[in-house]
């Protein structure tokens, strides 16, 4: 009898999955799936098309797909990932969908709707290798893209994977091609050269020393466990933790870590190491311009602190400079919209061939200023009687990027600047920072987020809390504000509310990390509803609203008409979110119809957060914003008054609610009531204080 014959052939395999998924689902599971489809519909499946692939399955939480090709399947992974980067800007951490790809070069049986054989389950195994935004890779598939495609591999080892029966060598594949080289104090880093530079001379490193240095200022502020820095640098052998110790010593006394208060390498006893040191990532196969040289083209700021956590968002906005010409970093006070703007130009001015131009504003107190600022910067000698015809003719021929920063007082000029240049100069492209939108011709806004921390009280070791950005900036701030300053797990819940508590705003968590020497890390936690007259140890250099919390919220403050300021005084009651029917019934003067005009412009203007994942749009202030608003409204001498209006309003609401716990089923009762528990309670703790009104 004949054996039907089986179809065969030879595909590379992609193989997805998204990580964390069971936790985002339990955190929103409907939303997660509307996500996760419109991902595979607007994103992965058209990739896979254009790639020459096809997707041969959905997996729930996933999918596989083949290619012909396995540098197809291979540029299809890093662009996906890329777009990927885009797409999750902006989205809360705990939100994020993050997919982990494997892929492997293997015969396979074929179906008409799926795929079989050892290697489909070996790109299987290699995704679960993979991190999340990352791809891994076989052997076969390394051979085969080498010299072909501009991504650099890092080998993982020898890899026993489950239910496959011999061990398979796999590949990560670093999309971060041109993060090649490092600069830190007197040091260059050269990964690739495996050549460490001190002062533009060659420094002599042993091998293991290398590595261990290499690992460490990849993953610069993480601590990395000591048994994961073994393994990375004696791969495939079993050494002794001295060994580890031995070499770390080494690579100390190279560095001269200690001497003259400069420090690269912290020890966090039984747990690993961490590098410390403010770090720039350059490229490595780029050689520095002459002082005079590089003087000409840009005049960026240097940072001296390490940006951290912001990567991503660094990424993501560099791309969209390249599609877009005009974008405005937009965020509240303090949140490092200065910062990541530096960090964009900084990556992208060698797109520019008359460079990066940083002019910053926030010194004007006169708009008229602005366009003589921007000259200044460029070094026109003198502009003129038209300072924006003037400058509009000396850039219509150039090939530069502009950074205004600090447009938030002097808007209306940074919009009629911004288009009058754009119009006369096609080649020119202007990054812009401010709390508002300019509201300009041609303008992307890019809503920068805060820094990401744990969303609910959760029981974390120090190494778990510091996997979030909110808490290596207070540890690495701490530290260099406190000698010997190490998180232990001890301190974690008091880091933790410290980051909640302060919205993970990366100028509160400096200043906070600053009294950490004065107060302890559990004493600072404890008296943060103070933290107006706590957190005032800012930089002596950094700008005036810089230096203070309080200065900060100023800033934005001041430049609010007066009926803004009133609104924003009386949105401090509200405890956690509100509704904007509660807002109107509040905040709103007798017979006003300005009020949700108002609150529009407060939410444009970052002091007002909205969220719009339910059915009604729901508003909530910063847990800073509120407590600086509140003590306004203390001074404004309204604070009972609107204390009232706020308690009657939660009596209304709850009126329905004793007789519909009888009908409404509980879920249901609970999802329309259970949201205003922390407005009911503010209101109880005024109608009980000694100036409330319990009837």
């Amino acid at each position: 009898m004949a054996t039907e014959r089986v179809e065969r052939r030879l595909a590379a395999i992609l193989a997805a999955d998204v990580a964390g998924y069971s936790r985002l689902m339990g955190v929103d599971e409907e939303g997660t799936h509307e996500r996760l489809k419109t991902h595979l519909r607007q994103l992965v499946e058209p990739k896979i098309k254009e790639h020459r692939g096809r997707v041969v399955k959905n997996t729930g939480d996933g999918f596989l797909a083949e290619f012909s090709s396995v540098v197809d399947a291979v540029r299809c992974a890093a662009e996906t990932q890329h777009a990927m980067i885009d797409r999750n800007a902006g989205i809360p951490a705990d939100q994020r969908i993050s997919f982990r790809i494997g892929i492997n070069l293997s015969d396979v049986i074929v179906e008409p709707e799926d795929i079989f054989g050892d290697g489909v389950n070996v790109a299987a195994r290699l995704e679960a290798l993979a991190e999340p935004g990352g791809i891994c890779i076989s052997r076969e598939v390394r051979d085969q893209i080498r010299d072909k495609l501009p991504y650099r591999s890092e080998e993982m080892g020898k890899q026993t994977l489950k239910n496959i029966a011999h061990p398979i060598y796999a590949y990560r594949i670093r999309l971060d091609v041109e993060a090649k080289s490092f600069a830190f104090g007197p040091f260059r880093l050269l990964p690739a050269r495996r050549m460490l530079l001190q002062d533009g001379k060659p420094a002599r490193l042993g091998s293991r020393a290398f590595d261990i240095l290499v690992t460490l200022v990849e993953r610069a502020g993480e601590t990395i466990r000591r048994d994961e820095l073994i393994a990375r640098t004696w791969r495939d052998t079993v050494v002794a933790e001295g060994a580890l110790r031995v070499h770390v010593a080494a690579l100390r006394k190279v560095l001269g870590d200690g001497r003259a208060g400069r420090r690269y390498i912290a020890n966090h006893p039984g747990r690993g190491y961490t590098f410390v040191a403010p770090l720039i990532r350059e490229d490595a196969d780029s050689t520095a311009p002459p002082p005079n040289e590089a003087a000409g083209t840009n005049n960026l700021p240097t940072t001296l602190t390490r940006v951290i956590g912001r990567d991503d968002v660094i990424a993501a906005i560099a791309r969209q400079l390249a599609r877009r010409r005009f974008l405005t970093i937009v965020g509240p006070g303090g949140i490092g919209k200065t910062t990541v703007a530096a960090a964009v130009a900084d990556t992208v001015r060698a797109s520019y061939k008359d460079g990066a131009w940083f002019v910053g504003l926030a010194s004007l107190s006169d708009p008229g200023l602005v366009p003589s600022a921007l000259g200044a910067a460029l070094g026109i000698p003198a502009l003129g009687g038209d300072p924006l015809r003037g400058l509009a003719a000396w850039l219509r021929d150039k090939t530069t990027l502009i950074v205004l920063d600090s447009c938030e007082h002097v808007i209306a000029a940074a919009a009629t600047l911004a288009e009058a240049v754009l119009h006369a100069a096609p080649n020119v492209s202007i990054l812009t920072t401010s709390r508002e939108p300019l509201r300009a011709e041609g303008e992307t806004v890019h809503r920068l987020a805060a820094l990401e921390f744990p969303s609910a009280s959760v029981d974390l070791t120090a190494d778990d809390a510091l996997r979030y950005s909110a808490v290596r900036v207070f540890n690495e701030r701490a530290a260099a504000a406190m000698d010997g300053f190490t998180l232990a797990d001890a301190d974690v819940p008091a880091v933790l509310e410290i980051c909640r508590r302060l919205d993970g705003i990366p100028l509160a968590l400096e200043l906070a990390a600053a009294r950490v020497g004065v107060f302890g890390v559990r004493e600072l936690a404890a008296h943060l509803d103070d933290r107006f007259r706590l957190l005032t140890s800012g930089r002596r250099t950094a700008l005036p609203r810089h230096q203070t919390l309080g200065a900060a919220l100023d800033w934005s403050y001041l430049l609010l008409p007066e009926e803004e300021r009133a609104v924003l005084r009386r949105l401090s009651v509200f405890a956690g979110e509100f509704a904007l029917e509660a807002a109107v019934a509040v905040a709103a003067d007798p017979g006003s119809s300005e009020i949700v005009e108002d609150i529009a412009n407060l939410v444009v203007k970052s002091l007002v957060a909205v969220d719009h994942r339910g059915e009604v749009a729901r508003y909530r202030l910063l847990d800073t914003t509120r407590l600086y608003a509140l003590e306004k409204l203390k001074s404004s001498g309204e604070v009972q008054q609107i204390a009232r209006r706020h308690a009657e309003h939660f009596c209304t609401v709850f009126a329905p609610a004793e007789a519909e716990s009888e009908t409404r089923p509980q879920t249901e009762w609970l999802a329309i009531y259970g949201r205003h528990l922390a407005n009911v309670r503010a209101a109880l703790d005024w109608a009980f204080s000694a100036e409330g009104n319990s009837e």
